[in-house]
């Protein structure tokens, strides 16, 4: 743990009040930013130090002095801010590391990430080094490479070996043996504080109007360059700070530097800022900063900002208080566009605008402090640039830090590849939209299909599609959006002409081998079956041709349902007559190809017990059992309104006896155990049957009977 004295008290030479300011007391030349090391992956594997993002940059906040001049305090007052800020947070090593620099224990500097912890400091980066900076030091390196642990992963050769901060840690380290003054801390609270504690800070703003860090009697420069650290920071976000400065003189006087507002008796000086306090380069639109908008809604790198130092610039055309402002531009790459500002900072606004400069759109739904998102149908030109100002609408209420995402609105394309089954699926790209809209248009027939997805996978499967047919779609979606203040938004994309989409035409429809004269004689109650089902059949049809023992003219049979088997009662064959047969599929009102016509069906010459046989594709596998009377169950009415049926049995067994109703597309939908028995059993349903054919099936012991249904409304 840190374990650091907190003084609440403020002492009175560092009242922050001028005490004696001499005629050449101009001591403070310079604020040195200098950049300590920049970490990698291997950096990145330490746990003993917490967690340290690759890429994180160590900074080093040293006062450049002429000689004889040292440093007293860093501090904020009422007149003056003292902030350090990054845009994530401040990394802090959880092994060793200290609020203070002078705090952390120098045989602990070898150990992980300890080195690079953040902290605040007058002068030293240990209890027995000074920090300077690597660019003074000649006395080698204890820190990084061979002289570090390697941290939790025992890295070969260790940590802190990345060269991205010349001269790398391992030559030069910017440290100096020397024993660390006392260093007092003045009216911060454990809150702020906690920032730079042993645990990664849960903001990234430290700040105080009332508070200072000191060493009473001052503190210079360990060499003749005479400059001071006075904090170490970690961050693999954006970094800068506003430091106000107390120095005393070799004439035993003091003097206070601050980064702006000056009181009587202080100096300013614009490097007390950092970055420098000037306008930023995209502040006007000439200087547009170029972003990405090829992000679908839901996914999106934003980019950051910060209004403080913005002016207002001459091309902004929508009205505000203040107005200051930052340009960014984008390239459009589709019709619509998405503009989302985040901030807490100040009252956010967003003006569109087109490379002539007329503004298109602006959004300022939020009423205060807050971000807005700005939706624009547009059409905007594909291709063609549009500039988009972040604006401050009134500065009074506070000023700061955003990001910006810009987002596309656009209709979404196809992203499948042709040929397509009719039973399998049809995706288009996903563009971030609450809804998509698919519209098929038979390229022979004009027929439409249209489809609706919402989950997302803008997906659909062709059912009720032709095989060897081609279909053209048309794609769009609907967004269903909200603005800043939560008022929704409806926007709707179109594609048109999407693309073509051709179907496969469908397999070939035989007689199942088993049915075949090679096989021998069916019954002509049997049930016979094809060899294949085809997806997106209404159902199959069946010709029989008579050969022997004497030709006769073709019919036709139409099947049940979506079943590929048929029940041969309903043909009307010939006893001891031989068939050829042909089977197709039919789409709706469209027959597709027949299959061969060879295939032969010999029809024995009486009955058999091959009644029981299962009619129909819900339940595939033939019936074995065998009855001495044929099963039969009658329904009425037949039609029905699909509220109840009325059942009557024969030739059944008494006893329990299975009912079930299955749809077209062979699913279940109605169960039932009743006790077989002479009589009318009456089924009930609890919900309505829809329209439709169904297949009634039921079982008594190893004798099934069947029935087709038909509900009318």
């Amino acid at each position: 743990m840190k374990n650091m004295l907190i003084i609440n008290r403020m002492f009175a030479v560092l009242a922050l009040a001028l005490a004696s300011l001499t005629g050449f007391a101009q001591g403070l030349e310079n604020i040195i930013v200098e950049t300590y090391y920049i970490s990698d992956a291997n950096d990145a594997t330490d746990n003993d130090g917490g967690s340290l993002p690759a890429g994180s940059t160590t900074y080093r906040i040293f006062a450049d002095l002429l000689p004889g001049y040292e440093v007293q305090a860093v501090y904020g007052n009422a007149n003056h801010e003292l902030r350090i800020q990054t845009s994530t947070f401040f990394f802090n090593n959880e092994d060793r590391g200290e609020i203070t620099g002078s705090a952390i224990g120098s045989g602990f500097l070898d150990n992980n990430t300890v080195a690079l912890d953040s902290y605040l400091a007058m002068g030293y980066a240990s209890n027995a080094h000074f920090g300077i900076p690597k660019a003074d030091d000649t006395n080698g390196s204890i820190v990084g490479g061979v002289n570090n642990d390697g941290g939790s992963a025992n890295i070969p050769g260790g940590l802190l070996v990345h060269g991205a901060a010349a001269p790398v840690l391992t030559v030069r380290d910017g440290l100096l043996p020397g024993t660390a003054a006392s260093l007092t801390l003045v009216g911060l609270t454990p809150a702020q504080l906690a920032l730079f504690n042993d645990q990664n800070s849960s903001t990234g703003l430290f700040t105080t109007n009332a508070g200072a860090w000191s060493v009473l009697a001052g503190v210079q420069g360990a060499t003749s360059a005479n400059r001071v650290l006075l904090a170490q920071i970690t961050t693999h976000g954006e970094f800068s700070f506003e430091l106000n400065i107390q120095i005393g003189t070799p004439q035993g006087g003091t003097v206070q530097y601050v980064a702006n507002n000056p009181q009587p008796g202080e100096l300013e000086r614009a490097f007390l800022s950092y970055p420098l306090v000037v306008e930023p380069a995209n502040g006007q639109r000439i200087n547009a900063t170029t972003i990405n908008g090829n992000y679908p809604v839901g996914n999106c790198v934003a980019k950051h900002g910060n209004l403080s130092t913005a002016l207002e610039s001459p091309e902004s055309n929508s009205t505000a208080v203040t107005g200051e402002d930052q340009w960014f531009e984008a390239v459009a790459v589709s019709p619509g566009i998405r503009v989302q500002l985040s901030t807490t900072a100040f009252d956010g606004m967003i003006e569109l605008q087109d490379a002539s400069g007329n503004t298109l759109a602006t959004e300022n739904a939020v009423s205060g402090l807050g971000g807005e998102i700005l939706h624009f149908a547009g059409p905007l030109t594909v291709g063609a640039t549009y500039f988009i100002a972040i604006r401050n609408f009134n500065s009074a209420l506070g000023t700061g830090a955003y990001s910006v995402c810009v987002q596309r609105l656009s209709a979404p394309a196809c992203n499948s590849s042709a040929p397509f089954s009719v039973c399998g699926q049809f995706k288009c790209t996903n563009t971030g939209a609450q809804i998509y809209q698919f519209t098929f248009v038979n390229t022979l027939t004009g027929a439409a299909i249209n489809r609706t997805n919402s989950n997302g996978l803008t997906t659909t499967p062709f059912t009720g599609f032709i095989p060897g047919q081609s279909y053209g779609v048309s794609l769009a979606c609907t967004y269903n959006l909200f603005d800043a203040a939560g008022n929704a938004e409806t926007f709707t994309f179109s594609n048109p002409n999407a693309c073509l989409v051709p179907m496969t035409a469908h397999a070939d429809v035989d007689l199942r081998p088993q049915d075949v004269c090679a096989s021998g004689p069916r019954p002509n109650n049997a049930t016979i079956g094809a060899t294949a089902w085809i997806c997106g059949a209404s159902y199959f049809q069946w010709e029989f041709t008579q050969v022997s023992p004497s030709p006769g003219m073709p019919f036709t049979v139409n099947g049940v349902g979506v079943s590929r088997f048929l029940n041969l009662a309903a043909a009307g064959l010939t006893a001891g007559a031989s068939y050829n047969v042909r089977i197709r599929p039919v789409f709706g009102t469209v027959f597709g190809e027949w299959g061969p016509d060879t295939q032969c069906l010999q029809i024995i010459g009486q009955l058999s017990g091959d009644a029981g046989e299962d009619l129909t594709a819900f339940s595939p596998a033939e019936n074995t059992g065998a009855s001495d009377s044929a099963a039969l169950a009658v329904v009425f009415p037949n039609p029905s309104n699909g509220t109840l049926l009325n059942l009557s049995l024969t030739g059944m067994e008494e006893g329990p006896c299975m009912v079930r109703l299955f749809d077209q597309t062979g699913r279940e939908v109605f169960a039932t155990l009743v006790v077989s028995a002479e009589g009318i059993i009456t089924l009930t349903f609890g919900e309505p049957l829809s329209a439709g054919i169904y297949m009634l099936q039921v079982t008594a012991g190893d004798v099934t009977a069947f029935e087709r249904i038909v509900v009318q409304k």
